[in-house]
């Protein structure tokens, strides 16, 4: 194993070791970083995701090898905690650093030599001709791409300030080119703002350099090269894997290299043209070529550290077995996204194939469907976001090993789904509701589809509440897709009166309320009042219907005619309801509609869920279904009077005439199967 540290303890050191760490893991090395490095020092949450993984409080061991980074000066502050890593039991240490002299770097192995008490293998880092020096070793790493369809170009930090330059990008896109757009500082958000989400654009630090080289046929530099260790490791795969390099700084910044970067036009204007007719005719050939230059020769590979250590076995599937598919269902408790996924799941040719990783609060559904399902970790209002995703990223890079692809459901798109599916270059889908609330929880959402190759939009019932966030081959439009249930007039009754039975009580006509599980809202109130006014009510029975794992009103236990009911399977119940009184979810709400249940919704209105109120007027106005706002209390009783008297079999004989569009269950599980190859 390898032990990583700093000598020095600058944020820029430690992102550094961040990137060499990356680098001897993706060598096949296992790889640590001692937790210490980390003591008292403010991380940003982008580079945490990228340190936490390699944490260890334990020390070296004798087998283990100690590789310090910034050594090219060892200042007398560092001295006792270099002295505290003199305690493992390891005689391999190597510390890499740039000495302008012999004397120099004699001198940092005498203090380290001192420090540790035994001898110090010091490694001067090699100059590499057209490269700024960096501060670490860069590696030679190589891994395969997958195919694409189209050439794809990466255009890094390219002009985009003038419309001009701009719709130049654009046309590229639109073009025969897969482009991409990789950045610094604020250039991001400044294309997010002038322009849609037509072309890709990254924040350099946003997943792992490799990710970005993976991804690359043509990359197109409008920067001179940097020394920022990111950036040259990513350099360093784009060489290794023969990217053709184009250089588009306007003053040649890359001349220094010498052939293996190609002069292109500095205007984007040009570079569409240019590239088609001189470049991509001769792109096999210059991959070839790129193989056989000194550049790659410039980079250490991993096997010249002193002493390296035994590689890590990478764990491989039985062979001929075939890889299985990681779902993620997310956002609240999940329940409708695990639902959802599990319906598509069971649609698979080889349905057990679905692996599920889920909130706490969707394990015991997905399990009971037969799912293998490793439990997240759910958002606490005592930490931020990033504390608990950081958690779920480590769980999610392991679990997603040996998978064949990744499938997301959800409308935010975690950093951990974002650096899992990068960083392993997972084939991935991200199954997108077509029905939004505008705001900026779309346009973060929007931005993240950049990394998977289709998005599944399930289609709502009706064709207004069908928005077009976003266009390209990769959106596949489907029919709705929710849990069907099929229940003849016999099934209803031997229903009913399996319920009347476990309450004790004949069941003539029957309420099912169903309100959500509380996370987006507090629906307390309209509980309380449906409760209420049915204990009124003769010959009526009130089954008010809860996740096993809710948390509910012990108040809601009081009331005459109305009993508390936890399941997982509520769409059976509410089959068999003379009334359904429901939020307004996607999957409630098309169970309800192709049920052909007479229903009351009530929808609710976070700003991070979709539009519920529009999807309650759409079926409002069609009169198959009628619509109450929350806070319409006097309302509510009388609607669900006027139902209980006959309005509810107005609703029915109208949902049983309605033209509905065919669910596409099994057409997203077909997609799902293709891209997860």
């Amino acid at each position: 194993m390898i032990y990583c540290d700093t000598v020095a303890t600058k944020k820029a050191d430690l992102e550094a070791l961040a990137v060499f760490a990356a680098q001897t893991q993706e060598a096949g090395y296992e790889t640590r970083i001692s937790d210490t490095a980390v003591e008292d020092v403010t991380i940003n949450p982008g580079l945490l995701y990228e340190i936490t993984p390699f944490l260890s409080s334990d020390p070296a061991g004798p087998e283990d090898m100690i590789v310090l980074l910034g050594a090219s000066e060892v200042p007398d502050a560092r001295m006792p905690y270099l002295r505290r890593l003199a305690s493992s039991k390891t005689e391999r240490i190597v510390a890499f650093g740039r000495y302008a002299t012999d004397q120099l770097r004699i001198g940092a192995s005498a203090r380290l030599a001192y420090a540790f008490g035994r001898e110090v293998d010091v490694v001067d880092l090699p100059e590499r001709p057209g490269l700024p020096d960096t501060s670490i070793p860069i590696f030679a790493i190589q891994r395969p791409k997958r195919s694409a369809p189209k050439v794809r170009v990466s255009l890094f930090n390219p002009p985009i300030k003038t419309p001009e330059e701009r719709a130049a990008i654009l046309e590229m896109a639109r073009s025969s080119f897969d482009v991409q757009i990789i950045t610094q500082g604020g250039d991001k958000d400044r294309w997010l703002e002038m322009t849609n989400f037509e072309v890709p654009v990254w924040h350099l630090g946003e997943t792992k350099p490799l990710a970005f080289a993976i991804g690359t046929d043509i990359a197109v530099f409008y920067k001179a090269p940097m020394a920022w260790p990111r950036f040259q490791s990513m350099f360093a795969a784009l060489v290794m894997q023969g990217a053709c390099l184009i250089d588009a700084t306007s003053n040649r910044g890359w001349a220094a290299i010498g052939d293996p970067v190609i002069p292109g036009p500095s205007s984007i204007d040009a570079l569409q043209r240019w590239l088609t007719s001189d470049i991509i005719p001769s792109l096999d050939d210059i991959t070839y070529a790129m193989a056989r230059t000194g550049l790659q020769s410039s980079f250490l590979p991993p096997s010249e550290l002193p002493g390296l250590p035994r590689k890590r076995q990478k764990a491989t599937g039985a062979a001929g077995r075939e890889r299985p598919v990681l779902f993620m269902p997310t956002n609240g408790v999940g329940l409708g996204h695990a639902k959802r996924c599990s319906v598509i799941a069971a649609e698979m040719a080889v349905p057990k194939r679905a692996r599920f990783a889920a909130f706490p609060s969707c394990v015991g559904m997905l399990r009971g469907s037969g799912f293998d399902t490793m439990p997240l970790i759910g958002r606490t209002p005592d930490l931020p976001e990033h504390a608990t995703d950081l958690v779920n990223y480590t769980r999610l890079s392991k679990g997603a090993e040996d998978t064949s692809g990744f499938v997301f459901d959800g409308g935010h798109v975690f950093s951990s789904v974002l650096r899992t599916v990068t960083e392993q270059n997972l084939p991935s889908v991200w199954i997108r509701r077509g029905l939004w609330q505008h705001g900026p929880s779309t346009r973060i959402a929007l931005d993240r589809q950049k990394i998977f190759d289709r998005v599944i939009v399930p289609q709502e019932a009706f064709s207004e509440l069908n928005q077009t966030l976003s266009f390209g081959d990769a959106i596949s439009e489907v029919g709705p897709i929710f849990q069907q249930t099929s229940q003849t007039e016999a099934d209803r009754k031997a229903l009913r009166q399996a319920i009347g039975e476990k309450l004790g009580k004949e069941v003539d006509r029957l309420v099912i309320t169903m309100l959500g599980g509380g996370v987006a809202a507090d629906r307390r109130a309209q509980t309380m009042t449906v409760a209420s006014h049915l204990a009124t009510v003769e010959n009526v029975t009130n089954l008010l219907v809860v996740y096993p794992t809710s948390k509910i009103d012990p108040a809601w236990n009081s009331f005459p005619n109305t009993h508390l009911v936890r399941t997982r399977h509520a769409s059976t119940l509410f089959q068999a309801a003379d009334l359904f009184i429901s939020a307004v979810g996607y999957n409630s709400f098309h169970e309800a509609i192709y049920g052909a249940v007479p229903t009351i919704f009530i929808p609710q209105m976070a700003a991070y869920m979709d539009d519920q109120r529009a999807r309650a007027e759409a079926a409002h106005e069609r009169r198959l279904a009628i619509k109450v706002e929350p806070w319409e209390m006097l309302t509510l009783t009388k609607i669900i009077d006027e139902c209980l008297e006959g309005r509810n079999e107005e609703l029915r004989a109208n949902l049983s005439r309605v033209n509905l569009p065919e669910p596409g269950a099994q057409r997203a599980a077909r997609i799902i199967e293709e891209v997860c190859r």
